[in-house]
């Protein structure tokens, strides 16, 4: 397949290159929330601050590398999440008095 170019004229290279500034800006600030989100989480709960880095690494991987994720790591995305998702709506039945009854993504994960 021939790849497809179109001529871009200085207003679109500037405009094309503001937005992946922004994309680039963005991405740093998410990469250092996720990492403060982490160290946070660690701070309370160094096990569940695991799951929640399992699950940053995979999405990384999965939005960003040539391989498929591995059934391996799917597998232990999904415990990592289903692990997060309990201790949440634990929290959240404690002080708010239920959950959101959204139970369906992670039934059938094995427990961490």
């Amino acid at each position: 397949m021939t790849p497809r170019t179109v001529k871009a004229d200085e207003a679109m290279r500037r405009g094309r290159l503001a937005k992946a500034e922004q994309f680039a800006d963005a991405a740093v600030a998410v990469d250092m929330l996720a990492d403060e989100a982490v160290a946070l989480l660690s701070a309370v709960d160094k096990n569940l601050a695991g799951h929640r880095r399992a699950l940053l690494t995979m999405k990384t991987l999965a939005g960003y590398s040539h391989s498929p994720v591995s059934a391996d790591r799917a597998r232990r995305a999904g415990r990592a999440m289903a692990a997060l998702l309990e201790v949440a709506r634990r929290s959240r039945s404690s002080t708010a008095g239920g959950t959101s009854g959204h139970v369906g993504a992670c039934e059938g994960y094995e427990r961490a």
